[in-house]
C-alpha cells in the first residue's frame, strides 16, 4: 500500500478507505469540432477528485468555450497539433510537469477520453486497486495473440490496454521512465500507436522488474478485448466505465462477438447514468441506425383495434395528418409564433397518407400498411405514451416488414448524391446514413411536435423551401429525401428516431427474418460488411481484397467503400 503523505494530498471519503495519494491525472482529449461534450465533462469532473494535479492535453486544439469549461474543472490545459495520438500528448503533458517533478506524485494516471463514466462512481475502484501491491494497473488487459493482427507476424504481448494506466511511483521515480517516453517513435496512424506503445509498455516495464494489474482480467471473461466483446459482464461485475465505441462499431461485428450494445444502455441508465449524455457523447459519430439500435429504441405495442378515421376518442394531444408535413412546415416558417402541428395542441402527429390506405393491391401492401397503422393508432394512442417516457425520442417509423421487401441496404441508389446535398445545407455535419436508412414506411410515421420545430428552423436556415427543392429535384423528391434524412437531422438536434411494431407484426415476421438471416452468405456472397465485420463465410477475393485494407487503414476502406457505391448509385441514375 501507498504511504500517507501529508499537506496537498487529495484524500478518499472515509466510508470509502483511508488511502491518500498525490495523483497526477493527464487526460487526452481529442475532438474534431473542438469541444467538449458533457460525457467528457462527467468523466473529468468525477476524477477530479482524485487529481493532486489534474492536465488535459487537446490534441487538436479547443474552441475557446471549450477551454473555459476545462478551466474550471482542471489546472492546465495545454492545446496541441492533433498528431502522435496518445504518445505525443502524454509526452508533451509529462515534459510540461517536468520529469524531475514527477518523483513528487505517487501516482501518475494516464486516461483518454474514449469511454463513458462513471457508471456509479470510481471510488471503490480505487479503493480495491489501493490494496493492489503492484507498480502500474489498468482498468483491463488484453492477452497475448500469435501472429500479431497489426503486423501479420510474430506475437503481440499480453497487456494492458492504454485507454487507462495507474502507474505508481516505484516507476516514476525511476530512470527508465523518462527513457521510455524520450525514446518512443512519433506514431503515424493508429496501428502504430497498438504496436509501438499500447502493446508494449506493459512488456517493457515488466522485464524490468515492475510488477502489474488488471481491475478485469480479460481471462474471467473468455475474451480478448474485454471492454468491446464483454461490456455486459464488466458492468455487472463493478466495472465503472463503459466504452463509446460500442455506438459506432459495425452491428454485425459486434453481434458476432455477442456483444448488445442495447443492453449495455440498459444496464448503465438503470444504474444511474443519464441517456442524454450518451446520446450527447456519440452523436456526432454514430448512424442514426446505430443510435437507434444502441439507445434500445424499438417499442412494442398491443395488437388492438386501431381507431378510425374520424373515430372520437384517444388522446387530443395527437393529431392525424394525411399528408407529410415538410411542406406546411416551410410555410409555416416563423416557428415561435405559428403552431407547427396546426391544431395548438398536438404533442405529436402521426402522418397517415390517404393513398396507403386504399392502396390494397396484393397482400404485400395490405399487411405493412395494417401493420404500421396498428403500431402508430392503436386504441389507446400508444404513441403519446412512449414520446411521454422518452423525451429526447423525435420521431417513431413503423417496423420495416419483411413481406415482400428486400433486404434494406443500399437505400438511396441514386438519389444518394442528391441527398448528401440536401442534409449538407440542413446543417447535417454527422455521420450520413448510406444504407440501412431508419425512414418511415412511404411517409408514415409519427413525430414530435418539438421535432417538427426544429425541422421548421432548419429548412429556414437552409433558404426555405425553394432552394432545397432546387437542390433535390423537385416536392416529391424533396418531401421522400426529408423522411429518409429525419433521423440525421434528430441526431444533430441531440435527439434519436424509434421503431414502433405490434405484437402480432413480430409474429409473423421473426421466424421469416430468422430464416433470411441464416442464409444471408448464399444469398449475397460477395458483400463486404461495413466497416469492421466479423468473419465472412467462404470469402470471395473481393472479401479479401477489402478486408486487407481495413486491416492496414480503415479509413482507406472507407473513402473505397463510398466511391464505389457512389460509382454504382451514378449507373443506376444515368
Amino acid at each position: 500500500m501507498i504511504n500517507p503523505v501529508s499537506a496537498g494530498s487529495v484524500s478518499y471519503d472515509a466510508n470509502v478507505g483511508s488511502l491518500r495519494a498525490r495523483r497526477l491525472v493527464v487526460f487526452l482529449h481529442h475532438d474534431a469540432d473542438g469541444i467538449c461534450d458533457q460525457s467528457v465533462l462527467r468523466v473529468l469532473q468525477s476524477l477530479r477528485s482524485y487529481a493532486s494535479r489534474f492536465v488535459v492535453v487537446a490534441n487538436g486544439g479547443l474552441k475557446a468555450s471549450a477551454r473555459m469549461q476545462l478551466e474550471k474543472i482542471i489546472d492546465e490545459v495545454i492545446e496541441r497539433p492533433n498528431i502522435g495520438f496518445d504518445v505525443g500528448a502524454y509526452t508533451e503533458a509529462l515534459r510540461s510537469v517536468g520529469w524531475s517533478h514527477l518523483a513528487e506524485f505517487d501516482e501518475l494516471l494516464l486516461v483518454n477520453n474514449t469511454f463513458f463514466g462513471p457508471v456509479s462512481s470510481f471510488d471503490p475502484l480505487f479503493e480495491r486497486m489501493s490494496h493492489d501491491n503492484v507498480d502500474f494497473w489498468g482498468m483491463t488487459n488484453h492477452p497475448a495473440v500469435s501472429p500479431n493482427p497489426f503486423t501479420g507476424r510474430g506475437v503481440m504481448p499480453e497487456h494492458l490496454q492504454s485507454y487507462w494506466l495507474l502507474i505508481r511511483k516505484t516507476i516514476l521515480r525511476d530512470p527508465s521512465f523518462e527513457r521510455y517516453w524520450q525514446s518512443l517513435p512519433m506514431p503515424q496512424s493508429y496501428n502504430d500507436v497498438v504496436v509501438n506503445f499500447e502493446s508494449q509498455f506493459t512488456q517493457y516495464f515488466s522485464e524490468r522488474g515492475f510488477t502489474w494489474a488488471a481491475a478485469y482480467r480479460a481471462e474471467d471473461y473468455g475474451v480478448l478485448n474485454p471492454s468491446m466483446e464483454a461490456p455486459l459482464a464488466l458492468l455487472k461485475d463493478g466495472c465503472p466505465i463503459f466504452k463509446k465505441r460500442l455506438y459506432f462499431h459495425d452491428v454485425p461485428a459486434l453481434t458476432m462477438q455477442g456483444v448488445s450494445t442495447a443492453e449495455v444502455t440498459r444496464m448503465a441508465v438503470q444504474r444511474g447514468f443519464p441517456l442524454e449524455t450518451i446520446i450527447e457523447g456519440v452523436r456526432r459519430r454514430a448512424t442514426s441506425r446505430e443510435m437507434t439500435i444502441a439507445l434500445d429504441a424499438t417499442y412494442i405495442v398491443p395488437a388492438v383495434r386501431p381507431v378510425e378515421h374520424g373515430e372520437a376518442g384517444g388522446d387530443s394531444r395527437l393529431e392525424i395528418i394525411e399528408q407529410r408535413p415538410w411542406r406546411d412546415l416551410a410555410r409555416r416558417q416563423d416557428a415561435k409564433t405559428a403552431d407547427i402541428t396546426g391544431s395548438g395542441r398536438a404533442a405529436a402527429i402521426v402522418v397517415d397518407p390517404e393513398e396507403l390506405r386504399t392502396e390494397t393491391r396484393s397482400d404485400g401492401n395490405l399487411l405493412r400498411y395494417k401493420h404500421a397503422h396498428d403500431a402508430l393508432l392503436g386504441d389507446d394512442y400508444s404513441v403519446i405514451g412512449i414520446f411521454g417516457a422518452h423525451t429526447r425520442l423525435a420521431a417513431l417509423f413503423p417496423y420495416p416488414q419483411t413481406m415482400e421487401t428486400p433486404v434494406s441496404g443500399r437505400a438511396w441508389f441514386a438519389r444518394v448524391q442528391v441527398a448528401e446535398k440536401v442534409a449538407k445545407s440542413l446543417g447535417i455535419v454527422g455521420p450520413f446514413s448510406y444504407s440501412s436508412i431508419v425512414a418511415p414506411y412511404r411517409g408514415m410515421a409519427a413525430y414530435s411536435g418539438e421535432f417538427l420545430r426544429k425541422v421548421a428552423d432548419r429548412i429556414f436556415a437552409a433558404g426555405g423551401w425553394e432552394r432545397l427543392s432546387a437542390i433535390a429535384g423537385g416536392d416529391k423528391a424533396l418531401e421522400r429525401i426529408l423522411d429518409c434524412v429525419a433521423g440525421d437531422i434528430a441526431r444533430e438536434e441531440g435527439m434519436y428516431v424509434g421503431i414502433v411494431a405490434t405484437q402480432d407484426e413480430l409474429r409473423s415476421s421473426w421466424n421469416v427474418m430468422q430464416d433470411v438471416y441464416s442464409r444471408k452468405p448464399i444469398v449475397y456472397p460477395d458483400y463486404v460488411d461495413y466497416p469492421y465485420s466479423g468473419r465472412v463465410v467462404a470469402p470471395t477475393i473481393k472479401n479479401r481484397v477489402g478486408q486487407a485494407i481495413k486491416s492496414v487503414s480503415p479509413r482507406s476502406f472507407d473513402r473505397l467503400y463510398r466511391l464505389q457505391l457512389r460509382i454504382r448509385q451514378t449507373m443506376k441514375g444515368l
